[in-house]
C-alpha cells in the first residue's frame, strides 16, 4: 500500500503560511501591563496547558515572560540532563493538576512570588509543594529571571522540616518513572529508565537497590517483567498507602490501574533522605494484560510487547527490533485500513533512516519482514482492499481461528494472515508478510525469516 506523504507536506506548508500571514492571532497575550503576579500566574498557565512537551518543543524559547538569561540558562541545563531529569520550570519530574500564588514581594526592580503546586487534588494522596520565582523589572515589564529548583521542606509531625516523607519519595519516583516509561502513541514504541538506564541516576533509590536492578536485568529472566513495577506494562496510575516505619526504615504498598495488582516497597534512610531500598511483588509479576479465552500467548524473556489499546491485540517481538507506524494521510483512499505498523529489526530500521536521496537501483531493496494492519469495515470493504487469492489455508493462533492467504505471481509469494476479532465483526487484523515468499530477501537473513512464525504466534486479542 502507498502512502501519499506529498499531501501532507503540502498541507502544513499552507497552514505555515496562513499563520506566518498578518492578522495572525499572537501566542501570548501582551505584557506591558502586567505585574509579577500575573506573569508567573499566565506564564503557568501557558506552561502547565500546552498542547505537548515545551522543554522539548522549544516553545519556552518564545516566552514573552521569561529573560534571555533565564532562557540561555534553562537551554544549558536541559542540555546536560540524561533521560528522566527534571524540569528546570517546575522543579520536578512531573506536571502538578493546578497551582496557587502568594502576593508578590517587590524591592526596586526585584520581585519573588512563591507558587504553590497541588499534587494529586481531591484525593487522599493530596500533596503541596511551594517554589519562589524571581523577577527582573525591564523597563515597563516584568520578566521571570530566576527559578532556583531548591524544594522546600515537607512539614511532618514526627521528622525534621528538611525530611520529606516515605510516601513523597515513592510518588515523587513513581510519577517520573510512568511519565517516561509511557508508551510513545505516534510511534507505539515503549523506552523508559529500564532500558536508558536513567533509573541507574536516580536519587531516589539506594545504591544497593540499583545494583540488584542491574543483577535482574543481567539474568536470563531479565525480560520476563519490570523490577520497579512487578508487571511487563506500564499502568496508567498508583496510589500509595501510608508507610509503616522505624527509626531507619520504612514500607508501604503501592496499589496500580491493572486490577487487583499491588507490591510493597521498601525505604531505608540514608543521608538524611528516605529512598526506596526494594520492590517485593506480592503475587507473580503480572503480563501485559489478560488474553483471549483459549490458548495463552506465548511470552518469551527478553522480549517487548506492541499493545494496541485503541483495537485490543497485543504481540511480541524481539527486544532488538523496533516498531514504525506508516501515516495514513488519505484515509478515503485506504479505507478500511485505519491503521498500519511496520516491525524490523533495529539495524534495519538505521539502515532505512539513514538512506537518502534518489534510489539506488543497483541496491538490495530495504523492505520491513512484516506489517500489522487494522482494518475496520464489512467483509466487502475488506476485499476491495484485499482481493481473494488463489491460495487459501486456515490454521489456529492461540485458539483464533486464522484464514491464510498467499498472492503466488510466480517467482514470490506475498502471505497474509487474515485474524478476525471474536466478537466485533467490522474488526480485522491483518498481518502481512513480505518476507518469507520471497526467496531472493530470504537470503542472507534466514535468521530474521524464521522469527516472523515465532512473533505471529504470539498475537491474541483482548478479553
Amino acid at each position: 500500500m502507498k502512502i501519499n506523504l506529498s499531501f501532507i507536506i503540502t498541507l502544513f506548508a499552507v497552514l505555515a503560511f496562513l499563520l506566518s500571514g498578518c492578522g495572525a492571532t499572537p501566542l501570548f497575550p501582551q505584557t506591558d501591563s502586567m505585574g509579577p503576579e500575573e506573569t508567573v500566574e499566565s506564564f503557568y498557565r501557558w506552561y502547565i496547558g500546552y498542547p505537548g512537551n515545551p522543554l522539548s518543543d522549544g516553545a519556552y524559547r518564545d516566552s514573552p515572560y521569561l529573560s534571555a538569561d533565564l532562557v540561555q540558562e534553562a537551554a544549558e541545563t536541559i542540555a546536560s540532563f540524561e533521560y528522566g531529569a527534571y524540569d528546570p520550570f517546575l522543579c520536578a519530574q512531573d506536571i502538578p493538576q493546578s497551582f496557587t500564588l502568594d502576593p508578590a514581594t517587590i524591592s526596586g526592580d526585584r520581585a519573588s512570588v512563591v507558587v504553590h503546586y497541588i499534587w494529586n487534588a481531591g484525593t487522599e494522596y493530596e500533596a503541596t509543594t511551594d517554589m519562589t520565582v524571581e523577577l527582573q523589572r525591564a523597563g515597563s515589564e516584568w520578566r521571570i529571571d530566576s527559578i532556583p529548583c531548591t524544594a522546600p521542606a515537607l512539614p511532618s509531625a514526627t521528622e525534621p522540616a528538611t525530611l520529606a516523607p516515605p510516601e513523597q519519595t515513592v510518588r515523587l519516583f513513581y510519577d517520573w518513572y510512568l511519565a517516561a516509561s509511557a508508551y510513545d502513541e505516534a510511534s507505539q514504541t515503549r523506552t523508559g529508565p529500564l532500558s536508558t538506564g536513567a533509573y541507574r541516576s536516580s536519587t531516589h533509590l539506594t545504591e544497593s537497590f540499583i545494583q540488584q536492578v542491574d543483577q535482574h536485568l543481567a539474568s536470563p529472566e531479565q525480560g520476563s517483567y519490570d523490577p520497579f513495577l512487578c508487571a511487563q506494562d506500564v499502568p496508567e496510575s498508583f496510589t500509595i498507602g501510608q508507610a509503616t516505619r522505624s527509626a531507619s526504615t520504612a514500607s508501604l504498598r503501592v496499589e496500580t490501574s491493572f486490577e487487583g495488582h499491588a507490591f510493597t516497597v521498601a525505604l531505608r534512610l540514608v543521608d538524611d533522605a528516605w529512598r526506596i531500598d526494594g520492590v517485593t511483588c506480592e503475587e507473580a509479576p503480572l503480563a501485559d494484560v489478560p488474553v483471549q479465552a483459549g490458548q495463552p500467548a506465548p511470552v518469551r524473556d527478553g522480549w517487548q510487547i506492541f499493545h494496541d489499546t485503541t483495537y485490543g491485540y497485543q504481540i511480541s517481538y524481539p527486544a532488538d527490533w523496533t516498531t514504525i507506524e506508516l501515516d495514513i494521510t488519505m484515509p478515503e483512499l485506504s479505507a478500511p485500513v485505519v491503521r498500519i505498523v511496520q516491525f524490523m529489526p533495529q539495524a534495519l530500521a538505521d539502515e532505512m533512516a539513514a538512506r537518502s536521496g534518489p534510489p539506488d537501483p543497483n541496491a538490495p531493496a530495504l523492505v520491513a519482514p512484516f506489517n500489522v494492519e487494522v482494518s475496520v469495515g464489512s467483509l466487502e470493504e475488506y476485499r476491495r482492499m484485499y482481493y481473494e487469492t488463489s491460495i487459501v489455508e486456515e490454521t489456529e493462533i492461540n485458539g483464533l481461528p486464522v484464514i491464510v492467504e498467499k498472492d503466488d505471481p510466480g517467482d514470490f509469494q506475498v502471505i497474509r494472515y487474515m485474524i478476525q476479532h471474536p466478537t466485533t465483526p467490522d474488526l480485522r487484523i491483518t498481518v502481512v508478510d513480505y518476507l518469507n515468499g520471497f526467496p531472493a530477501r530470504v537470503a542472507g537473513n534466514e535468521d530474521v525469516a524464521a522469527l516472523v512464525p515465532q512473533i505471529l504466534s504470539t498475537f491474541t486479542f483482548d478479553q
